[in-house]
């Protein structure tokens, strides 16, 4: 009975409402006696029910749709403390006069059926909540506190504050102060968490809260229990009972009652709620299972990248809120990924990639430790005993890999190079293994073993040298390589991965990439042989990734800016940014992304010019390869506290591979781009103003039939006219 009230109570939030008997509703919803405060149905509706009397005919009256409408309305005012609902005058009143216009029933005889409908409908949950709340206020839910709450009235009287302090809240104090606001003065209010109004309903879940016992509803289940408790439906269905269920759920480790409760919300379609709330399903086991299900099915059958972001959001959310979630969800997801493989299913991959995505979630590293219990499910079923021991091995090393660099550290080397031996099969003699089989070559299919080797190759502090370079180098490179089980296999030839043409190709171009990348930051000349060859390297795509992590972590640095200082006038690192730019289109986002960063990192620090002209000019390669409209999108707003100098470097570019006709919006933001660079004959000086004149010419001519069409502001109307004069 008290959680029915619970939904009543938390939708309409009135409670301690008088409802005698004989009380019949006013308009202005107050309740009354009749001939005393509440006044008669004519009378509240008098001159509507009046104008509207039906004519005295023979008519049928209406058609089967009014009748419905009428028995849907007489069932509202027939439900449990409908006089309670918020808009039960409006029901009332299109119950009254809809009995009038389609039976031509009297207006008096209907208001009785009303008035006994609302009576034999009152259940009066608000009159036990109001009750309840009353009891409350008066009474200190923790004996131990009595003591000091007279105390603390003697205080209260002595010092002529007025009457006694009540103390508002529930059962235990300690619960309202925390979770809601109590006002110390003679009109006390509570609030709940969000500030508003603490009805009744928030009083009954608190009290709810602190004194549920699971043992309490144990025996509801076995035989002769009775089953699940009626009012428990009601509770599922409205917004605020389901809270209460996830605050219990998430409170009580084992309930019968609850996981009762939990499946029935899921099996009415409230899944998606249940995870929004974060609920911690995991204690809970067939339930969390099922909703991983529904998520898992629903991401096998579509193809919205929107949609598997989202799905895989909520999965790694809630595997991530316990261990036990984690190793359930982590199993799952490597059996159908290694199941799907085998069998040539599309979504095999997908599978994959998100237990290495969750993996990369984990904070502590644990995650990454515990993958190499999954190694037998990662494994082919034709795998050997002996290739299943060594890929547990593989694994285990990669763990720890991982494991330590969670958080941005970089790969320990003596590890990396353990892989190098066990891929390379240098380590078999060693381990005592009889069979001549390499690990798996899936392990190293990680997106974060992946990347933790390429912050600890290019990384700007640290250098890798001979062995360690080697070892990362090859490791990579087999990660990477695309090597499938069979061509990764030994097959009597311990040597097979390292003798494979592509990795070894791939591990001579990452070296390289890493040796001249360090070069080329600590501002040494690259010969041109260098140069050939950084340009063969940058042409595979993890080898221009790696300098761009290098290059990041270098140009976005505040101390970098600060103490920049170039011997020559070109910075070297520009020729591996123009290499990456011709031969890596997919990366041109990437490169734009590093140079927004850089610039902003620089300011308008002087010390690091040349290098931010080169920058510039990173842009104007970017522009012709069609990313106009990007770049000079974040230039008119970089272009306001840019060095003139810098600026109009951009700009002339520009306009130097922009051919005519122009589209609107590159006129418009290329002359804003002019007018913040002070693109004028007297600024820039005359042999760069002659030198340049008959570019600018050019634009200009092309766009001065179009200027009162351009959406320019004042500043910009005005320069164009200082420009025309500076050109005739």
């Amino acid at each position: 009975m008290a959680f029915e009230f619970f939904q009543r109570s938390s939708r309409t939030g009135v409670g301690g409402i008088r409802c005698p008997s004989s009380a019949v509703v006013s308009r202005n919803g107050n309740m009354g006696d009749d001939g005393e405060q509440g006044s008669s149905p004519r009378a509240v509706f008098g001159s509507e029910m009046d104008a509207e009397q039906p004519e005295p005919s023979g008519q049928n009256g209406q058609d089967g749709q009014d009748s419905a409408h009428v028995e849907a309305l007489q069932q509202r005012l027939q439900a449990p403390d409908a006089v309670m609902e918020p808009d039960i005058i409006d029901v009332l009143g299109d119950y009254m006069k809809s009995n009038m216009l389609l039976y031509g029933a009297d207006a008096d005889a209907v208001a009785v059926d009303v008035v006994r409908f609302l009576e034999g409908g009152y259940e009066g949950y608000a009159h036990m909540g109001s009750l309840v709340c009353s009891w409350l206020r008066g009474v200190e839910g923790n004996e131990d506190n009595d003591e000091e709450d007279e105390e603390e009235e003697e205080e209260d009287a002595d010092d002529d504050r007025g009457p006694k302090r009540q103390r508002v809240g529930t059962p235990n104090s300690t619960t309202v102060r925390n979770s809601g606001t109590v006002n110390d003065n003679n009109n006390a209010a509570v609030t709940d968490v969000d500030g508003a109004p603490a009805d009744e309903a928030w009083f009954l879940r608190e009290l709810i809260l602190e004194k549920f016992k699971p043992s309490t509803f144990e025996n509801l289940f076995t035989s002769g229990g009775g089953g699940p408790p009626r009012w428990l439906n009601a509770l599922v269905s409205e917004p605020g009972g389901r809270e209460l269920i996830f605050q219990l759920s998430n409170k009580h480790d084992d309930s019968l009652l609850l996981s009762f409760a939990l499946k029935k919300i899921v099996s009415k379609g409230y899944d998606e709620e249940v995870a929004r709330k974060d609920v911690d399903l995991s204690r809970y086991f067939d339930v969390y299972h099922g909703i991983l299900m529904v998520r898992l099915r629903a991401l096998a059958s579509t193809n919205d990248e929107r949609e598997i972001s989202r799905l895989n959001g909520l999965i790694q959310r809630s595997a991530l809120s316990s261990m036990l979630g984690y190793l359930h969800v982590r199993q799952v997801l490597t059996r159908l990924a290694s199941d799907g493989e085998r069998k040539g299913k599309p979504w095999a991959s997908r599978f994959r990639r998100m237990y290495q995505d969750l993996e990369a979630a984990s904070k502590d590293g644990l995650a990454c430790k515990m993958s190499r219990c999954f190694v037998e499910l990662m494994c082919s079923k034709g795998d050997g005993e002996a290739k299943v021991d060594i890929s547990f091995v593989a694994a285990s090393v990669i763990g720890d890999v991982l494991a330590t660099a969670v958080g941005g550290h970089v790969a320990p080397a003596s590890d990396v190079i353990k892989l190098q031996q066990l891929y390379s099969g240098v380590a078999l003699d060693d381990a005592g293994l009889k069979s001549g089989r390499l690990p798996s070559v899936t392990l190293l299919h990680h997106p974060l073993l992946v990347e933790v080797l390429l912050r600890t190759m290019f990384n700007p502090s640290k250098r890798l040298r001979g062995d360690a370079l080697d070892a990362h180098a090859f490791v990579l490179s087999v990660a990477v390589c695309g090597l499938d089980e069979v061509s990764g296999e030994t097959r009597g030839s311990s040597a097979s991965i390292a003798e494979q043409p592509a990795v070894a190709r791939l591990t001579g171009l990452i070296r390289a990439a890493v040796l001249l990348s360090h070069k080329a930051t600590e501002d040494i000349l690259l010969t041109e042989e260098e140069k050939l060859q950084a340009r063969s390297s940058m042409s595979e795509g993890i080898c221009a990734t790696g300098v761009l992590v290098l290059l990041r972590k270098k140009l976005t640095s505040a101390e970098y800016w600060s103490s920049a200082y170039h011997v020559h006038k070109e910075p070297p690192f520009l020729t591996l940014l123009f290499s990456i730019v011709d031969t890596q289109p997919d990366m041109h986002g990437d490169v734009f992304s590093l140079v927004k960063d850089a610039m902003q990192a620089a300011g308008t620090l002087t010390a690091g010019t040349d290098v931010v002209m080169g920058l510039v000019r990173v842009l104007i390669e970017l522009c012709k390869t069609g990313h106009v409209e990007d770049i000079l999108a974040w230039a008119v707003s970089w272009a306001r506290n840019a060095n003139t100098d810098i600026s109009r470097v951009l700009v002339l570019g520009l306009l130097e591979i922009a051919a005519p006709p122009y589209s609107g919006l590159f006129v418009e933001s290329t002359v804003k781009l002019m007018n913040a660079a002070n693109l004028r004959r007297q600024s820039m000086g005359s042999r760069l103003w002659n030198a340049k004149r008959d570019t600018i010419k050019e634009f200009y001519l092309n766009i001065e039939a179009d200027h009162a069409h351009l959406a320019l502001g004042k500043s910009e109307k005005s320069y164009l006219r200082d420009l025309g004069h500076c050109l005739t």
